[in-house]
């Protein structure tokens, strides 16, 4: 057999007294209940400085993560966490580029913990760097100068590309066939570099990688283009007489082969 309760919501004035009297006390032992939890409850304050200077580190995260509590740190590095029961509880603090700082604080019913947490700065990690060997070579070092050269305009230059095409070309042909004014001339010693100047022939002076091998004049030993290889050069100028760079000028003073033009040779 099933019974069925009613309750009544209607009560004599009397009993309805007494329940608004009860429901009162119950509100007032409530009130005194949270007041006394309120007091009851403790607070952490403090600030987050970065080492070693103790610079105020802002936006620093500052959490008790069992209590599901955080915060962040203000413009001068502080911060406050309130309503912190009492009892051990674990304590994170991190910011980014700074090594986290772990810590477990007793917080003492009606108490406020202060602190000042000191974040060491992470070393910067730099990607790694592969060193190639080959692009420390002497030709490369050479080349930094001969572009800065071809950047003002003065000459006629045949770079590392142009070389690296022609690899199985004559050096001979290559000259006479991409530098005007450039002509060769066979001797006794050799088929010999030549300037085209009008009604004399003229040798210009010549140097390899920064050293002059040949000054142009007509008693010395001059300077033989056939054992050249185009596959072992990776950079020629030439100048005419009147834009001779300072340091391929001559030291001791005309008459050399400046006069006639200079040619210089980079080699690997």
């Amino acid at each position: 057999m099933h019974m069925l309760w009613r309750v009544s919501t209607r009560m004599p004035s009397r009993m309805l007294a007494g329940f608004a009297a009860g429901v009162c006390v119950l509100l007032a032992l409530a009130g005194a209940s949270a007041s006394v939890q309120a007091q009851q409850a403790s607070a952490l304050v403090g600030s987050v400085l970065s080492d070693p200077d103790e610079r105020p580190v802002v936006g620093a995260t500052v959490e008790l993560p069992t209590l599901g509590k955080r915060t962040t740190t203000d413009s001068s590095g502080s911060f406050r966490i309130d309503s912190v029961p009492a009892g051990k509880h674990a304590l994170v603090v991190r910011a980014v580029g700074y090594a986290q700082v772990t810590a477990d604080l007793e917080f003492i019913a009606g108490q406020t913990v202060e602190g000042d947490f000191v974040l060491e700065v992470l070393p910067t990690q730099l990607a790694t760097v592969r060193v190639d060997s080959s692009a420390l070579t002497p030709a490369n070092t050479y080349l930094r100068d001969f572009e800065s050269r071809r950047a003002m305009g003065f000459g006629r230059f045949l770079d590392t590309q142009f070389f690296e095409k022609n690899a199985d070309r004559d050096v001979r042909s290559i000259l006479t066939a991409h530098v005007p004014g450039v002509r060769i001339t066979k001797l006794d010693d050799g088929d010999i570099l030549t300037s085209a100047r009008v009604g004399m022939r003229c040798f210009p002076q010549v140097f390899m990688n920064g050293i002059r091998v040949y000054t142009g004049y007509k008693d010395e030993v001059h300077f033989d283009l056939i054992p050249l290889r185009a596959q072992n050069i990776v950079g020629f100028e030439y100048y005419g007489w009147s834009n001779v760079p300072m340091q391929f000028q001559s030291q001791t003073g005309p008459p050399d082969g400046v006069m006639c033009g200079t040619a210089v040779f980079w080699t690997k």
